[in-house]
């Protein structure tokens, strides 16, 4: 099932579109827990990693509704009520912009809690400045958004989230990790999303994003 990003399986779609409006958070909420469940198989209760948590929580709950700002038209002709085709792609810009503010804010916050030092927080930067050309393209763009446009601002926060995911690895387990994992592989999904995204997911009359 889907909301607000993500495939949908055919089964059990029509009974569940009256269900659909808590999906982006229950899905952030999925990423969060694998997150938490993993900080707590160490032993301890590890309080300082709640924010990191969240910040994944609400992240992936921002990329998920932008995701949907893709399929509006398609979601629309369905009947699949997510959060853009019920309020709209401005407001719903809007709620994705200030969770993805608060998952930037609680990621800052954890890197605090815990006294890091500035490798991971300069990978935060280097993200939110990513999310922020990501939600730039989607505030500046055309009304209606275009399905390339909001495909793009999607493709620019998949590479962002490898970044601060990058940054909370860092913080973990030192800057090297993290660098490790967020330069490769942002470099690899790049190259990835480039050759497959716009052949799978828009239409030829649609164009590339």
């Amino acid at each position: 099932m889907r909301g607000c990003g993500g495939a949908r399986p055919a089964s059990g779609c029509r009974a569940s579109r009256a269900h659909r409006r808590g999906d982006c958070l229950i899905r952030g909420l999925l990423t969060s827990l694998a997150f938490a469940l993993g900080a707590f198989s160490t032993g301890s209760f590890p309080v300082l990693l709640l924010p990191f948590a969240g910040a994944i929580a609400v992240h992936d709950c921002a990329s998920n509704i932008v995701g949907t700002l893709r399929d509006m038209e398609g979601d629309r002709a369905g009947g699949f009520s997510t959060l853009p085709v019920r309020h709209g792609a401005g407001p719903a810009t809007a709620v994705a912009a200030g969770c993805y503010t608060c998952a930037i804010a609680l990621a800052a916050a954890g890197l605090w809690l815990q006294h890091r030092s500035s490798v991971p927080y300069a990978l935060v930067a280097v993200a939110a400045v990513m999310g922020a050309r990501a939600f730039w393209l989607l505030v500046t763009g055309p009304r209606p958004i275009p399905a390339p446009l909001a495909l793009r601002s999607h493709a620019v926060l998949v590479l962002e989230r490898i970044v601060l995911a990058g940054a909370l690895l860092a913080a973990g387990a030192g800057p090297a990790a993290g660098l490790l994992l967020a330069v490769p592989l942002t470099a690899v999904s790049y190259l990835a999303q480039a050759r497959m995204r716009a052949g799978h997911e828009l239409p030829p009359h649609e164009g590339t994003p």
